[in-house]
């Protein structure tokens, strides 16, 4: 496992909540945050806290059926679930390369947290925090969450995390 990389356990939905609250604490403009996992696997509960890090209102929901919605903190939260998405091609028809990975939009400091982010990595620059969550057998709520900074900003966040987490 490099420097780069990290892998955590939660052991209930506050305790991955709590995570994403460490992250949203931690993010600056620009960041990009992917998700990826198999439904259940505490995606939204983790953005959820992100946003709650950012000190935006507790009113996230997953944005299935909108592909993206916006929450209003320190940061402006961009927050997408390719759930539905057909294929990056629907999401190219979208310009989706406005917001993602832009220090601001609609001239707000903002960052973008993307949820089944695996369906457009492709598309993606290299440069993001990817978190790949997994439920674990030992409890329904045990998740092991994998954290991997790729490229510089990626790494940066990651650093800034961990450090904000050993300092609690």
């Amino acid at each position: 496992m490099s420097s780069r990389t990290t892998t955590l356990t939660t052991g209930s939905a506050n305790e991955t909540r709590q995570l994403g609250w460490d992250i949203g604490s931690c993010l600056q403009p620009g960041d990009t945050v992917c998700l990826s996992g198999d439904l259940g696997s505490g995606k939204t509960v983790l953005v959820q806290g992100i946003a709650e890090g950012i000190g935006a209102p507790p009113l996230v929901s997953s944005p299935t059926f909108t592909l993206m919605n916006q929450y209003q903190g320190r940061l402006l939260l961009l927050h997408l679930d390719l759930y539905r998405l057909e294929s990056a091609d629907e999401l190219e028809e979208l310009g989706w390369e406005e917001f993602v990975g832009r220090t601001e939009f609609m001239g707000r400091d903002a960052a973008t947290v993307i949820e089944w982010a695996e369906r457009i990595k492709p598309l993606l620059y290299e440069d993001y925090l990817d978190l790949d969550l997994e439920r674990t057998g030992s409890g329904p709520e045990r998740r092991s969450i994998t954290l991997e900074g790729v490229g510089p900003s990626g790494k940066a966040l990651l650093d800034r995390i961990k450090l904000h987490r050993a300092d609690k």
